[in-house]
């Protein structure tokens, strides 16, 4: 699959902010627990290798695997793959579930390409409680896709379910002051962290000035726009890895 702008479904704009200025964006956005869209996010990983070499071979490889369990809105599974690969097959364009955004955080500019599937109510604690093989979390299509898309083999029977990070989600109205709609997704980690991102999605030929603005706006809100430079999947996936074979972050 070509890769460029024009091809892209959406451009997301992210930033993570500082952990010193979380209740800054809070109170500038008006955050309120009770008010938001509550999630609870699980995510798959090789183990075994973590364990042997303190490496996370999926998320490595690119490769992100994760089940949420949503408040308003049905469960659903999805295979996300970052960057996007010259394996990605145009088959999977138009397909439901699948798209190919990019992600934007600072400078860094990468491509992703992510199937979702919709999940039955139940099926996600039954794969917890071991009463599910995780495979049946995933679709048939999205297993073909993650085998042929990726350049290692996974087994999915083999991985280990990690989590959950609580997540809490807004959208909150900023009375016409930035053009893109914003959205705000804070992560709780078990250990006290809190991981608050804001996001704007934007049309691919909208991206540049959009990202611009959007960080004027930040700055202009005495904001850092360069925010927290790792990205919060990874921060999660390692506290949960460590936390599962007994150390301590």
């Amino acid at each position: 699959m070509s890769n460029s702008l024009e091809q892209l479904d959406a451009v997301e704009i992210k930033v993570t902010i500082k952990p010193e200025q979380i209740k800054v964006a809070e109170d500038l956005f008006k955050l309120k627990q009770d008010e938001s869209e509550k999630r609870k996010i699980y995510f798959c990983e090789d183990i075994q290798t973590f364990r042997t070499t303190g490496k996370l071979l999926l998320f490595e490889h690119g490769i992100i695997l994760r089940l949420r369990k949503n408040q308003d809105n049905p469960d659903d599974s999805t295979v996300k793959l970052r960057p996007v690969s010259s394996q990605i097959s145009d088959q999977w364009r138009g397909i439901e579930g699948f798209k190919i955004e990019g992600d934007w955080v600072g400078d860094r500019k990468i491509e992703s390409a992510s199937f979702t599937t919709e999940q039955k109510q139940g099926e996600i604690e039954e794969t917890l409680e071991g009463k599910r093989s995780l495979d049946k979390l995933f679709s048939e299509q999205q297993e073909h896709f993650l085998k042929t898309s990726t350049q290692i083999e996974v087994h999915l029977n083999n991985l280990q379910v990690l989590g959950p990070v609580k997540a809490f989600r807004w959208k909150p109205k900023l009375g016409g002051s930035l053009t893109y709609p914003i959205r705000c997704e804070r992560w709780d980690i078990p250990d006290g962290r809190h991981l608050l991102e804001l996001s704007i999605r934007v049309q691919p030929e909208q991206a540049q000035v959009a990202q611009e603005e959007f960080m004027q706006y930040l700055t202009n809100n005495d904001l850092d726009p360069t925010g927290v430079q790792e990205t919060k999947t990874r921060l999660v996936l390692e506290y949960f890895a460590k936390e599962l074979q007994g150390l301590k972050n």
